[in-house]
């Protein structure tokens, strides 16, 4: 893998400012419904998941401001209470979200969280398409399709803020990138910074946590295989500075959680179907319901109850682009990196099967494993999909301008009508599905 090319630090900052503005805008046209109407009073979903977010999300602020405990709480199932760490509560965004709450309410709080939510993971895309110098055009696509995917904006529909809020994943990649293929001047302050961004999403959704550890070592791994590590002291010092850091600072919330007073022992859905409710490969690559397995377990568990699409949905003008790319550039490692990572999480995230043939099995009953819900591991899916969209379009732009024969505005336009057609046709279907 070669080395990130330079970007100009005033050029790099403008684009994402820009860039940022662009997915705040199209977050706030997402839930517009709630942004024209009133937003300290009005949310997305009047369901039983969007309650349970809601309720969190106010008892964060109440925690701080009272000085209660943060991790256990008696205000629910009274009076032994609850393990706060065992329940989706996103305290890593309840918390910085507190002055939001004391100033116009929970409700306000959590239009907030889930408005920024998706600009936020769509902005960390686009940053890691930046360090990598792609055609800044590609990494804007790139950045709506992890921002503004079909999983993300049908969870924050339901106010599933656990797994809306992803944006962990591409800083936790950009990170990577930055320790293992360089250059990186202070791997000690890239490990604190990775070590961080692990207890925060540790505070948001432990699941998502272990997701992206999985996904983070495959990643190491390879480049590690790939011998493409560019200086081996320096990404042992950056790993190793976040695990100490996530291991002091994680500790004590991971115990609570995991141990804790009040904690949940076993499954935390026993018999809830969890395992079989993975992602089905017609449903990835064409528009549809939802699984009746999954509408099932939604039902037990008090989620949205009308119609509603597959979260799981891809589409095939992606799979179409990631694999035609793979055809004509096969030699880029990123590339195949990206694709490797998104078809692996893909596969396991197709759940369990009644005869015990399909890869979650192998995991479906381990003891942090048995409460992930498969079709989630396509959060990874989605990542590792729109980098790679991201450099098949920046491919084709490049490919085409260099190819202008001396007219430079004629191999410029080619260029970039081309890159950005390829980008509309994985935009598009999902997008289409979505509206």
């Amino acid at each position: 893998m070669r080395p990130a090319t330079p970007v100009p630090r005033a050029g790099r900052a403008l684009a994402l400012a820009g860039a940022g503005a662009a997915y705040l805008g199209l977050a706030v046209v997402v839930w517009w419904g709630v942004w024209s109407g009133h937003p300290s009073s009005t949310t997305t979903c009047g369901c039983g998941d969007a309650a349970f977010t809601l309720w969190y999300t106010a008892f964060a602020a109440h925690a701080l401001g009272t000085g209660a405990p943060l991790f256990h709480t008696a205000l629910q199932w009274h009076p032994a209470g609850v393990d706060v760490l065992d329940q989706a509560s996103q305290l890593g965004l309840g918390v910085p979200l507190a002055p939001v709450t004391w100033a116009w309410g929970p409700v306000a709080a959590l239009d907030v969280a889930l408005t920024l939510a998706p600009a936020a993971s769509a902005l960390a895309a686009f940053a890691l398409g930046e360090r990598w110098g792609l055609w800044r055009p590609a990494s804007f696509a790139g950045g709506l399709l992890c921002g503004f995917s079909p999983l993300v904006v049908l969870n924050l529909a339901e106010a599933h803020l656990v797994v809306g809020c992803a944006a962990a994943l591409p800083l936790g990649a950009l990170a990577l990138d930055v320790l293992l293929v360089g250059p990186c001047r202070r791997p000690v302050v890239v490990g604190v910074l990775l070590g961080l961004l692990a207890v925060w999403q540790l505070l948001i959704s432990p699941e998502v946590l272990l997701l992206a550890m999985v996904a983070g070592g495959v990643v190491v791994a390879a480049v590690a295989a790939a011998r493409a590590v560019a200086d081996r002291r320096t990404a042992a010092v950056g790993l190793g500075t976040a695990g100490v850091v996530a291991v002091v600072l994680g500790a004590w919330p991971a115990w609570v959680g995991l141990a804790g007073p009040s904690h949940v022992s076993g499954a935390i859905y026993p018999g809830g179907g969890v395992a079989e409710s993975g992602a089905s490969l017609a449903r990835v690559l064409w528009p549809s319901a939802p699984a009746p397995g999954f509408d099932a377990y939604v039902a037990r568990i008090g989620g949205y109850q009308g119609p509603h699409l597959a979260a799981e949905y891809i589409g095939l003008g992606v799979v179409a682009v990631v694999v035609g790319g793979l055809v004509v550039w096969r030699r880029d490692r990123r590339l195949q990196l990206c694709a490797g990572v998104a078809a692996l999480f893909l596969l396991f995230g197709t759940g369990s099967s009644p005869s015990g043939w399909r890869p979650w099995d192998l995991l479906a009953h381990l003891p942090l494993a048995q409460d992930v819900i498969p079709v989630r591991l396509l959060l990874v899916t989605w990542l590792g999909l729109a980098m790679a969209v991201a450099l098949v379009a920046d491919h084709v732009h490049r490919a085409l301008a260099a190819r202008s024969g001396g007219a430079w505005w004629t191999g410029r336009r080619a260029g970039a009508v081309a890159g950005l057609a390829v980008a509309a046709v994985a935009l598009v279907p999902p997008a289409a599905e979505l509206t």
